[in-house]
């Protein structure tokens, strides 16, 4: 489903959730490990052009961009999915469809 979409599944999962942060190599080596395929992310710029903040408005700590991301081609890739090779991440066009990974914020 596109990001938004995803986003709103997230959320009606469960009040507390987000479509996932990830703050360190090994939450990222998780992700990769057990969610095979395209999966967004929280992060995005969509609010401004290469400010990338995670939906769920925790900090940016942690990047693993792919060689030459993010490029922001033709200029509509504001949402960031674990692209191909799924080693990375990648700059996308929000309303590409793809699965997603939910993270739950414990209160």
């Amino acid at each position: 489903m596109s990001w938004e979409d995803a986003r709103e599944i997230c959320k009606e999962l469960q009040p507390t959730a987000d479509l996932t942060s990830v703050h360190s190599l090994q939450e990222h080596s998780f992700i990769t490990e057990h969610f095979r395929g395209n999966r967004w992310f929280g992060l995005n710029d969509r609010a401004k052009e290469g400010t990338f903040v995670w939906s769920n408005g925790e900090p940016l700590d942690f990047t693993f961009w792919y060689c030459g991301e993010p490029n922001d081609l033709y200029g509509s890739e504001d949402c960031v999915d674990l692209g191909k090779p799924q080693t990375h991440w990648n700059d996308n066009d929000c309303n590409k469809r793809y699965k997603f990974v939910c993270r739950m914020r414990l209160a």
